[in-house]
């Protein structure tokens, strides 16, 4: 289970009342799920030693082989860099030489150096990178999206929003308007990861 953007305690101090643990760590989980959806799988807090799989691309470099570009943003370290030879997905791993490249952790991205002769196997399945990435603390303005929706799960009460009684007319709460405010939309755009294909 991935970690949660935010704890019972601070979503009873939120909605200003007590919560039983099970409800407020259930509209937790589901708040914070909601929001990595919303951020195409950005995990936003730590994640140690994720192994991914990968293919090299051509990303920001005109030539095939000489760059990965790593799912998730902050990379804090990358520990190993593995390949494959050309073709062969998921063969036997061999290390790469950690002076043949460089690591743009704010773009997350791993180079090869120019000139050096060497490119990386461009099949996907061949490329496999060991590095930790997130945050060690949800920032505040996350928290509160979290919050937030975590609140309005609670609260939500799918009754009737109008009546009529000539010729009988019931009208339901949208559950559309449960999803996120304009505001926290605004706040979970800044956080975004556009992903390379």
């Amino acid at each position: 289970m991935t970690t949660l953007l935010a704890d019972p305690v601070q979503l009873a101090g939120y909605m200003q009342r007590d919560l039983d643990t099970y409800t407020a760590e259930l509209a937790i989980q589901i708040a914070s799920g909601a929001i990595r959806r919303y951020l195409k799988g950005q995990q936003i807090t730590a994640v140690t030693d994720d192994l991914v799989i990968l293919n090299s691309r051509a990303t920001l470099l005109p030539v095939p082989g000489l760059c990965v570009s790593l799912p998730q943003l902050p990379v804090t370290d990358v520990a190993l860099v593995e390949t494959t030879p050309d073709g062969l997905a998921y063969a036997e791993w061999s290390a790469a030489d950690p002076t043949q490249y460089l690591v743009d952790m704010t773009d997350a991205l791993v180079i090869l150096r120019y000139g050096i002769g060497v490119v990386w196997p461009v099949e996907p399945g061949t490329v496999r990178v060991t590095y930790s990435h997130g945050l060690d603390t949800v920032p505040d303005d996350l928290m509160g999206v979290c919050l937030g929706t975590a609140a309005r799960i609670i609260n939500f009460n799918p009754g009737i929003q109008s009546e009529k009684l000539g010729e009988y007319n019931v009208r339901y709460e949208a559950l559309a308007a449960q999803g996120f405010s304009p505001l926290d939309t605004i706040i979970l755009d800044s956080y975004y990861v556009p992903t390379v294909s």
